[in-house]
């Protein structure tokens, strides 16, 4: 998809959102700074930051503001509040034509969504405007522009989140009939409690939701027949378009022609799923509203909720760089399911190898091997020496007199983010830490490092920590076997004797892994090359290897290419390339045997085989099909 092809269409359309118009209130507490009321008794909060966002359909007009849609306009009801109006002075701020949003002064207040958040966790939420009325002539009022403006729209979002918001049942009827009379516009309805009410418009719909219309009990997981029926059924149901958002699993998109499942995007950092529908039907709609095909907005939406859900405590926008970035070069998640459950396994032979896609390359002419995990144990410990000094990175000074909620909510994030991002560079997991410090405030302004400040910071540690092994190896005292994943260097051996040109990948700096390498005996088995990360290097050295491969055998096809590594950053890649991807899900501390936490990491990133290690070669052999 050009993604830039898709945004520039965006310039020239108009977009409606009619429905209930809410906002966020965002109050960041003290978490030790309250005092005790004289009047009440009872312990004050205090609040440090309050911020106000877009929420409901404001936030579904704002995405598509955002992502560049020529004009906006909102069709709705706030109160005469200050809500209300710090509601109105945002839209105005992003150009969007309220023209049709309309204040009732009595019987309606902005519906505000009050977020109290203290050690960066969300307390119980206070709502506003929860028992509203809307006044009928209001209601009336809102239709006859919102019907005026219609010959102008290239597509219209109906939104509807609230049981006592604008969406009563005689206002709905009056949408139904409004559909009906347009059917050359585009309609998408967005509704948690309605959809199957509105007659001749497409729907956006997770899938809890879809099954509820249904009537269907889904059992966890939710595999792709339960999906595809789920789909098809809502298809027939109301012979339109319809599209089914389903976290993880993506976006199932089934319209007269054909079903599509749509895998999710892998993200790295946590992740916060507030507003991913709101990001993904502005995506929807903006996509059809140019004239795009369903699919083809389904991937693009699909794109927005990614965008979205790495941007956390806020509702989130698809921000169209990040939308850009994303869009050219997707990281999708595979085989949910199985990844979750390790009793659905196809064991080869009744070995630990597991068979996941039946993909072969045939005897490979080329592999790729990730290093550290995948052959060396040399830096086996590294999460633990990267979660100490990202911890006390982000506690600075404070660390020994942090109360004990905010040093486990630090301890939390940290975990986090590890387990996200292992097998990224370390540059990009610094800037994840970066975000987590800039989260949590402790740490002031002067006192911060930049990424590569802590990527040094972490690597002298983690070199100080792993000086004896070295030593140990260079003066005898350590065998190399010592710190090699078991039949590894065995495994090298018997593919360099058949001819096969070997490549080392790693995420860690080149001088290093070449050192290691020779340290441990086997950089001359790699007669493709060496390959690691440099500190400029923007290019992951992984997708540096494949390039090169790929310059180097184009005529050769992917078939004679495979790649070995314990990471998901190497098996995405692979995956992408249509190579045989073979996930080394081993044990570091033992070398060898089989590791489930890696296992499930690797299915989910595309690997087509798991195997534990290289003990067994002829086992291994037979399992990928080379012959032996």
């Amino acid at each position: 998809m050009n993604i830039e092809a898709v945004l520039n269409g965006f310039k020239g359309i108009s977009v409606a959102v009619i429905g209930d118009f809410c906002i966020d209130a965002y109050l960041v507490l003290h978490g030790d700074k309250g005092e005790i009321s004289v009047e009440t008794g009872l312990r004050t909060r205090s609040v440090k930051e309050i911020r106000f966002e877009l929420g409901g359909a404001a936030n579904v007009a704002k995405n598509l503001s955002v992502l560049g849609v020529g004009n906006v306009f909102a069709f709705g009801i706030i109160g005469d509040d200050v809500y209300g109006r710090e509601m109105c002075r945002q839209l105005d701020s992003l150009g969007i034509d309220r023209t049709g949003l309309l204040v009732q002064k009595t019987g309606w207040s902005t519906n505000t969504y009050t977020k109290p958040y203290s050690d960066f966790r969300e307390e119980p939420r206070i709502d506003i405007g929860n028992f509203n009325t809307p006044d009928k002539d209001i209601s009336e009022d809102v239709l006859s522009r919102f019907e005026s403006a219609l010959k102008n729209m290239n597509a219209v979002i109906v939104n509807q989140q609230l049981i006592s918001g604008i969406s009563t049942r005689w206002f709905r009827k009056r949408i139904i009939r409004i559909i009906k009379k347009y059917p050359k516009t585009v309609f998408i309805v967005d509704s948690r409690a309605y959809s199957d009410e509105f007659d001749g418009a497409m729907r956006k719909i997770n899938l809890s939701e879809a099954a509820n219309v249904l009537g269907f009990n889904l059992k966890e997981p939710v595999d792709d027949d339960s999906i595809r029926k789920v789909s098809d059924e809502l298809h027939d149901r109301w012979k339109q378009t319809v599209f089914i958002t389903m976290g993880e699993n993506g976006i199932a998109v089934k319209n007269e022609e054909h079903l599509e499942l749509i895998r999710g995007i892998n993200t790295s950092g946590a992740v916060d799923t507030v507003g991913a529908g709101d990001a993904i039907v502005a995506g929807i709609a903006a996509c059809l509203g140019s004239g795009m095909k369903h699919h083809d907005a389904a991937r693009f939406g699909n794109f927005c909720a990614a965008v979205t859900i790495t941007q956390r405590f806020t509702a989130g926008s698809p921000f169209p760089d990040q939308v850009r970035k994303i869009g050219s070069d997707p990281d999708y998640i595979y085989n949910l399911v199985l990844a979750d459950d390790p009793r659905r396994a196809k064991r080869f032979k009744n070995s630990d190898i597991e068979i996941i896609s039946g993909k072969t390359s045939g005897f490979p002419l080329h592999a790729v091997f990730d290093h550290d995990g995948t052959i060396s144990t040399l830096r086996e410990g590294w999460e633990t020496c990267m979660r100490e000094t990202m911890i006390e990175s982000i506690s600075g000074s404070q660390l020994e007199r942090l109360p004990v909620g905010l040093y486990n909510s630090i301890c939390l994030e940290v975990d986090k983010l590890i387990d996200l991002t292992t097998g990224m560079r370390t540059i990009e997991q610094m800037r994840g830490l970066l975000k987590l410090i800039d989260q949590f405030g402790i740490v002031e302004k002067k006192d911060k490092l930049t990424e590569s400040g802590y990527k040094r910071l972490y690597l002298q540690r983690l070199k100080s920590r792993i000086s004896g092994r070295l030593d140990g190896v260079s003066k005898g005292i350590f065998s190399p076997d010592d710190f090699i994943i078991k039949g590894a260097v065995s495994f090298l051996k018997e593919l360099n004797r058949r001819g096969v040109i070997l490549y080392l990948a790693s995420g860690t700096d080149e001088t290093d892994v070449s050192n290691e390498a020779n340290l441990l005996g086997y950089a001359d088995l790699f007669k493709g090359g060496i390959f690691g990360a440099e500190d400029s290097d923007e290019e992951d050295p992984k997708k540096k290897v494949f390039k090169i491969i790929l310059n180097n055998i184009q005529s050769e096809g992917s078939k004679g290419i495979v790649v070995f590594g314990d990471g998901p950053v190497e098996i995405r890649e692979a995956r992408k390339r249509d190579f045989m991807a073979v996930g080394v899900a081993s044990d570091e501390v033992r070398r060898f045997g089989f590791n489930h936490k890696k296992r499930s990491r690797l299915i989910r990133a595309g690997a087509d085989v798991i195997i534990p290690d290289f003990s067994d070669i002829g086992l291994v052999f037979s399992a990928l099909r080379f012959g032996v």
